[in-house]
């Protein structure tokens, strides 16, 4: 039964991931910096222990204490809370937020909606079989060793054996606890294997009140109240772009899996841009973020069709690219297609076609038609030599023409029918194009090919497209390059920093509009799930240094175009949403009230200590001035320039002062460097600083009192007059 404790009545005031505390027990290698036990709370809270005087004891109660302006981001139909984490390098912060990662990726285990231990184990024998088996044939029949499958497969042997580790490594050596409320409730999720509550009930009549319920995820017992039901948690969308964060070949395999988004939106975490090896491709990436641009602006979720608040769209202009098809593969697909005579391409090209439309292929005057069919069989060819699952389907030159590739080809196909994944995506996009002939044109219309470019509005795209199929299929962007028509300007002009700040929001709203949309998809076909249909109301987002790449001013206007743009979608499936930003930008913070704001430090012992809002003392963080945060948010105690800068003058000063001091050495100094020294304090911008230093530069220098002056009043009527 779930522990309740009483709590002051309040308004429901929607979803809010509160605080996250790593238990004792829990290694370092995952807490890190942060103190066990210690409760780093994004929302002020008090949290009340069994024990007040251990940190370790058990919270048995959490209590609401600034509720002031909890319904400042709200917009019709959804609650919005925005909290922030704030703090030097090295204080804590990204550890803070693997926690929550790591955590996510054991719910998807422990709820099946990942591979658990005993499916890797599995898996990983069944892999090592296939490859004994296949180096034994090799052996048996004196083939030919392909170093290259080779290597994949004990990769992939590799992969499942480290997937293995880090599931055995988080059951033992993991513990934290997650506290977040929804609506009337508030949730402590404890993930410790070795750990069962066993706080009293506290028999009271809760019907009026808020209730504090504590949650297991190892209690993994049929029927038990106090076990994770994910229906009682939140999905996580999780932006992070440094090059250096999220690599998997430092902090585990593992997170590789919160990449991938094949699963219907049913392990409760995405994580973008997706990595592989801790590094991710801008040329998949920007492909990717361009297919989600359209699938927002054609979706009905959208409203209003803008990207930012001055940037609404007018029409969408495809430009054919050529190279992309020759890029599908430059060197090993381009031999084997001229392997291939005009007819029997046309025949493969027709095998494909119908194997995935289920239709016969009739209609030869499609625009590019040549160019779409020798994509399509390119991107086959390629995709049997780039993913593990197809890579005994590959189709090698001297197999070309042979009965036994006839079979193995037919196979494929068949494979690629079936299979939804990301992996055939572009393959999809490229016949979907074929087979409605999306991008023909319409000379009543005005809709013509001009100079390899063709112009849609929105609404004559979205007439285009079937709305039967699934909507990124349908996307005609294969080889073709969209780019977005403004009132005034042009997608492809905008700065890089223009263009991050839309894909960063965009690739928000299109998860939000794809869990929106999830009870309407038929998933059932997708193998991945594995129990019933997850439909999460409660959405965690979380920007982790968002201000990377970006202007001050877009720094700036970043939450408000946020929030606007959060306003233009219709997706009343999703009741809540908390938005958390680990940020280092005062511009961020300024749009967060000081109660929602995780100040981290580091303490003396070396660990990270979070400090309450209170130490800031009248400081407000929402509205407040940047420079006043710098200094108190932001621990910067060493003032607002460069320390170069800071460095220069501080030995200036210091020079200056020991001379007026009577340091005869130090003055003797100043005299002799008096050029260098004035020439240095002209350059300083600060004009307070610079009047005073040259005051006292002028004083050391002259050879009396009204020199001095006379040439300190000299250089101001230089400055005038410049």
């Amino acid at each position: 039964m779930y522990k309740t404790k009483r709590i002051n009545k309040i308004m429901s005031n929607g979803f809010k991931l509160i605080a996250i505390r790593p238990l004792v027990g829990c290694a370092e290698k995952f807490s890190k910096v942060l103190r066990l036990g210690h409760i780093y709370k994004f929302y002020d809270y008090t949290f009340i222990r069994d024990n007040e005087n251990d940190i370790h004891s058990s919270v048995i109660n959490v209590v609401p204490n600034n509720i002031e302006g909890e319904d400042l981001y709200n917009i019709d139909g959804t609650s919005i809370n925005i909290s922030a984490l704030v703090g030097k390098n090295g204080v804590g912060k990204s550890s803070l937020i693997e926690l929550l990662f790591i955590a996510t990726y054991l719910i998807g285990v422990k709820t099946n909606k990942l591979d658990n231990l005993d499916d890797c184990i599995s898996k990983r024998q069944a892999l090592k079989l296939q490859y004994d088996d296949w180096k034994q044939e090799i052996t048996e029949k004196g083939l030919e060793l392909d170093v290259k499958k080779e290597q994949k497969q004990l990769n992939e042997i590799e992969r499942f054996t480290r997937l293995i580790a880090d599931i055995e490594d988080f059951e033992k050596n993991f513990k934290i606890e997650l506290f977040y409320s929804i609506d009337d409730s508030i949730f402590c999720l404890v993930i410790d294997n070795n750990r069962l509550d066993n706080i009293p009930i506290v028999s009271k009549d809760i019907s009026q009140d808020r209730y504090y319920k504590i949650l297991h995820l190892f209690a993994n017992i049929e029927g038990k109240e106090d076990v994770l039901k994910l229906n009682d948690f939140f999905y996580n969308i999780a932006l992070n772009y440094s090059a250096y964060g999220l690599n998997s070949e430092t902090i585990g395999v593992w997170i590789e899996e919160l990449f991938h988004k094949n699963d219907g939106y049913q392990t409760p975490m995405v994580i973008n841009p997706m990595r592989t090896s801790g590094g991710f491709d801008i040329n998949i990436e920007t492909h990717l973020c361009q297919t989600r641009i359209l699938l927002n602006l054609l979706d009905q979720s959208m409203k209003v069709k803008r990207l930012l608040k001055a940037k609404e769209v007018k029409a969408i202009i495809f430009t054919c690219d050529e190279n992309k098809v020759k890029d599908v593969d430059r060197s090993y697909d381009n031999k084997l297609v001229s392997l291939y005579n005009a007819d029997l391409k046309e025949k493969v090209f027709n095998k494909i076609y119908k194997s995935i439309t289920g239709e016969k292929f009739s209609n030869e005057k499609i625009i590019h038609i040549d160019l779409l069919k020798l994509y399509i069989f390119k991107k086959v060819l390629k995709i049997t030599r780039t993913y593990d699952d197809y890579r005994d389907y590959e189709i090698s030159p001297k197999e070309a023409y042979s009965t036994q590739e006839s079979r193995r080809f037919i196979k494929l196909l068949w494979k690629l029918k079936d299979d939804s994944s990301h992996i055939t995506t572009k393959l999809r996009q490229a016949i979907n194009i074929v087979r409605y002939d999306i991008l023909r044109e319409d000379k009543t219309k005005g809709i013509k090919w001009e100079n390899n470019n063709l112009k849609l509005t929105l609404n004559e795209l979205t007439k285009r497209l079937n709305s039967n199929e699934d909507r990124e299929r349908m996307m005609p962007v294969a080889f073709y390059n969209p780019n977005i028509i403004f009132e005034d300007s042009d997608f492809k002009f905008l700065s890089s920093g223009e263009q991050q700040l839309i894909n960063a929001l965009q690739t928000v709203y299109y998860h939000l509009i794809n869990l929106n949309s999830v009870t309407e998809k038929d998933i059932a076909d997708r193998t991945s799930i594995q129990d019933k249909t997850v439909t999460y109301k409660n959405v965690n987002i979380v920007f982790d240094e968002v201000e990377l790449y970006f202007h001050p001013e877009f720094q700036q206007n970043f939450v408000s175009e946020l929030i606007s743009g959060l306003k233009q979608l219709d997706i009343p499936r999703i009741s809540n949403l908390n938005i958390l930003f680990s940020t280092h930008s005062p511009f961020v913070l300024s749009d967060i009230l000081v109660t929602q704001c995780l100040f981290l430090e580091i303490g003396n012992d070396g660990k990270a200590d979070s400090k309450s809002y209170k130490y800031l003392g009248d400081l407000k963080t929402f509205g407040a001035n940047i420079h006043d945060m710098l200094r108190h948010a932001f621990f910067m105690s060493s003032g607002h320039i460069g320390e170069f800068a800071r460095e220069k003058i501080d030995k200036i000063v210091n020079l200056l002062y020991e001379a007026m001091s009577g340091n005869e050495e130090k003055k003797k100094s100043a005299k002799e460097a008096k050029n260098a020294i004035e020439n240095t304090i002209e350059l300083i911008g600060d004009e307070m600083v610079r009047g005073k230093l040259l005051k006292m530069l002028y004083h050391i220098t002259a050879k009396n009192h009204k020199e001095a002056l006379r040439k300190y009043y000299a250089n101001k009527l230089r400055e005038l007059d410049d």
